[in-house]
């Protein structure tokens, strides 16, 4: 019988030194990528609400922006994409009809744009993830 061992030690001290090229070393180029990734979440989420919801909504398309992007506490780095309308949170979750006061029973339909577009969004995300970090780890070795 035969035992296959594997040393992933290799591996950890690999990963460590790639966090820390990238994290400390290039922290303006993370932002950077953090920013674009963003915006890409952004045209994403408003591809899926015009597809979705195809009624007059106001200002719910215009309202979809994405933040800075920031670090947080524990050293990773985050961006999202809201809707800062003040009704998006109707048309994201759907709500009851209410007429001239009394509430009718009925709701209207939730449409979940968010939620969706944040789905159809992650493949690409991870995709972008590593080629960003080929692309920086191939600068990283050249010195730059």
């Amino acid at each position: 019988m035969s035992d296959i061992v594997c040393n992933i030690s290799e591996w950890e001290d690999y990963n460590k030194d790639l966090l820390y090229l990238i994290e400390e070393t290039m922290p303006k180029e993370c932002k950077k990528f953090m920013r674009r990734e963003g915006g890409r979440l952004r045209t994403k989420s408003r591809q899926t609400a015009r597809a979705k919801v195809n009624k007059k909504t106001g200002n719910y398309l215009g309202s979809i922006k994405s933040s800075r992007a920031w670090k947080n506490s524990t050293g990773g780095y985050g961006v999202k994409a809201y809707a800062s309308a003040p009704h998006a949170h109707l048309i994201e979750y759907g709500h009851y009809v209410y007429r001239r006061g009394v509430n009718t029973g009925k709701r209207t339909r939730a449409f979940y744009t968010m939620k969706e577009a944040h789905e159809a969004f992650q493949s690409a995300f991870w995709r972008d993830c590593d080629t960003f970090i080929g692309q920086l780890v191939e600068n990283g070795m050249k010195g730059k």
